[in-house]
């Protein structure tokens, strides 16, 4: 991920207050938060870019890969 995506990255993780799934809020860090990619693996270095991100607790993002 070079500096722009990264940058995009943070920007768009600005505006998002909960998990995508379960709405667990970001700002309960009772657990923590991940970006999951929608198209991942091989695709993921065509992958980087916010409409490929979904934010998650790691629950649910557990969850999500079983």
């Amino acid at each position: 991920m070079n500096k722009e995506e990264q940058s995009s990255l943070a920007e768009w993780l600005k505006t998002q207050p909960r998990c995508a799934i379960c709405w667990w809020p970001k700002d309960d860090n009772r657990r923590a938060h991940e970006v999951h990619h929608i198209c991942g693996g091989y695709s993921r270095s065509k992958g980087n870019d916010p409409r490929n991100y979904l934010l998650t607790c790691e629950r649910c993002h557990g969850v999500y890969h079983s």
